[in-house]
């Protein structure tokens, strides 16, 4: 009968013979060729080292399936295809051929003296002839095995590190032991946990990330959550993270002072934290002692940190990673302070009347002094992605990152309307990178019409010579942030300190640059656009799931007279040469010329 100590004892035992026979077959290399004949041994150890590396990770055991079953039957051991017991035997086989991979690759430059990264085999030393010779494996058959490799090895917490995730599989490295809190004794490592459970929570993050595909900016979460949890609770591995731990973690960011990383400069959030205390207990005891910094929001600390964490140990869970397949930060939240009323007044306002004509009157779109200096009034036109998205925001109500991502041939004509398609599709052109396009939700994918007074700006005009120039992207000079968006990008230029809105003097804690975009909703709502065309106007989930909606002609003539109640942009120059155009929609004719948009009522 089957159980995990002896599955761990038959994959010493695999990887004690595997070990001898690359041995044998370095002598036998040897006694064949001379080292002037070659420069290389015939084995690509490293191809295949990586290729074991994916096989386990990804949980890929045909090859070896026959090994498995071969080795099994030597030992009186039948067991069905397909099934748990199987799947445990070749995952352990799979560790074992892993860490032969690696003393391969190690020989190869003539280190005979690596030691096992997975504590399952450190007990087996890789110079013990006589306990892995054939003779030797076959002679205890079914029987007991020897000492060097029945017993597990001595637990020792190693440090490990995990680098930036370039690939998302990640070594044993981070299989670490824990103290127990109790004795100091090592704790012992539950039975029937997978191999990722030995993994730390960053490399677990990375492997849950490989998975679920998930965007750039939400991965950036996910590994900011995960590093963040192991400078508060070290780092171990993912088994052996309680709910204590969590609940410690919590606490921590409670006492997190809010930019701890940027505007204060701590090496961690841990040393932030202790830090916040240290100001705390201060003005405590002593009046006159500085106030401790504002800490982070309930907001931030649940969407930030605990949110992604309850994915990634979901993920550790679904995967046989923790104990009894229990999510440990399933429950652990900041409850309580931001609360629904509390939320509703976080959340954005529309801009008013007066504060739109602030900033449509400013001299990015009246003329600037320069393209580098533009709050001070001048005669540069600047006519990139600053003058547009503003503009497209307001008229169209387009996320920031909708229209960074956006392509020349995303301009379409149905009905005969030119239209923006808002898509995740990638480049046809299979010689092209990946345009890594995305949308905040499945409805966000939808063809808006273009407002009239973007084409009198001049919109298809800027398409046009971007198509003529060889450029796929509208705004080529719109470059990703730090965290792969351009959201991140445009909150920098508009958003932040110092930045246009401020300058313009209209930003506060409820405006921001997105506030354009309720503006757009506010304005779908006075021109009595139906429910259903705003929701897919603005990339909103359809209260109504049944039926679907696509642009057609009335959708069209409800954009073009929409009604933004007094906003006038009627005093912005075109960008660009702008020729007359005319647009045939459905029987009726649209002209575009001048220095304003033809009105609904010439139709």
């Amino acid at each position: 009968m089957l159980d995990q100590v002896l599955i761990e004892a038959i994959a010493r035992e695999h990887y004690a013979r595997r070990l001898e026979e690359d041995r044998e077959e370095r002598y036998a290399f040897g006694r064949a060729h001379s080292i002037d004949e070659i420069t290389a041994f015939p084995t690509d150890h490293a191809a295949r080292l990586d290729r074991i590396r994916r096989q386990l990770a990804f949980g890929d055991h045909r090859e070896i399936l026959p090994q498995a079953k071969a080795i099994l039957a030597a030992r009186g051991e039948y067991i069905e295809d397909g099934s748990r017991p199987l799947s445990v035997v070749c995952e352990h086989l799979l560790r074992a051929e892993l860490e032969v991979a690696r003393r391969a690759v190690e020989r190869n430059q003539a280190i005979y003296w690596g030691q096992p990264d997975d504590p399952l085999f450190r007990s087996v030393h890789p110079h013990s002839v006589a306990a892995a010779t054939p003779a030797a494996v076959s002679a205890f058959g079914s029987g007991p095995l020897p000492a060097a490799l029945a017993s597990p090895p001595a637990a020792a917490a190693v440090p490990c590190s995990v680098g930036p995730a370039v690939e998302p599989v990640i070594t044993p490295s981070a299989a670490l032991t824990t103290a127990a809190a109790t004795d100091g004794r090592a704790a012992p490592r539950p039975v029937g946990l997978g191999h990722k459970a030995d993994l730390d929570v960053a490399a677990i993050t990375e492997l849950a990330l490989a998975e679920k595909k998930i965007g750039a900016k939400m991965a950036a979460k996910y590994r900011a959550a995960a590093h963040a949890l192991i400078a508060v609770i070290g780092r171990k591995p993912v088994w052996s993270i309680t709910i204590d731990d969590l609940i410690h973690f919590k606490d921590t960011l409670l006492d997190a002072p809010a930019r701890f990383n940027t505007q204060h400069k701590f090496a961690s959030i841990r040393e932030a934290a202790a830090d916040n205390r240290r100001r705390r207990d201060a003005r405590a005891a002593d009046a006159r002692q500085p106030k401790p910094l504002p800490t982070l929001s309930t907001k931030t600390i649940n969407a930030n940190y605990l949110s992604p964490l309850r994915q990634i140990f979901d993920y550790a869970a679904d995967n046989q990673a923790t104990p009894g397949k229990i999510n440990v930060a399933a429950t652990i939240r900041v409850k309580g302070g931001r609360g629904k009323n509390r939320r509703k007044a976080d959340l954005r306002l529309p801009f008013e009347q007066d504060a739109l004509e602030r900033l449509f009157a400013a001299p990015l779109f009246t003329g600037a002094h320069s393209e580098k200096r533009l709050l001070r009034q001048g005669t540069h036109l600047e006519s990139g992605w600053k003058f547009w998205l503003p503009l497209v925001m307001y008229l169209m109500g387009v996320r920031p990152s909708e229209l960074g991502q956006a392509e020349v041939g995303d301009v379409l004509f149905p009905h005969g309307w030119p239209c923006l398609k808002i898509t995740t599709d990638l480049s046809d052109d299979e010689d092209e990178v990946p345009s890594g396009k995305s949308v905040k939700t499945p409805a966000g994918e939808r063809l808006l019409p273009i407002h009239p007074e973007l084409l009198r700006l001049g919109f298809l005009d800027w398409v046009e010579a971007r198509r003529a120039e060889g450029e796929k992207r509208l705004f080529p000079d719109w470059r990703c942030g730090c965290d792969g968006t351009y959201s991140m990008t445009s909150s920098k230029v508009f958003n932040r300190r110092g930045g246009y809105l401020e300058g313009v003097g209209i930003k506060s804690d409820r405006h921001a640059l997105y506030s354009l975009r309720h503006s757009y909703k506010d304005t779908l709502r006075r021109s009595w656009v139906f429910p259903e065309y705003q929701d897919f106007l603005m990339g909103h989930a359809a209260a109504n799931e049944y039926g679907k909606i696509e642009v057609n002609i009335p959708l069209i003539e409800a954009v073009i007279a929409l009604d933004f109640y007094g906003v006038t942009l009627s005093h912005i120059q075109p960008r660009i040469s702008v020729k007359p155009r005319t647009f045939q929609l459905g029987a009726r004719t649209v002209v575009i010329e001048g220095f304003e948009a033809a009105p609904p009522d010439r139709w």
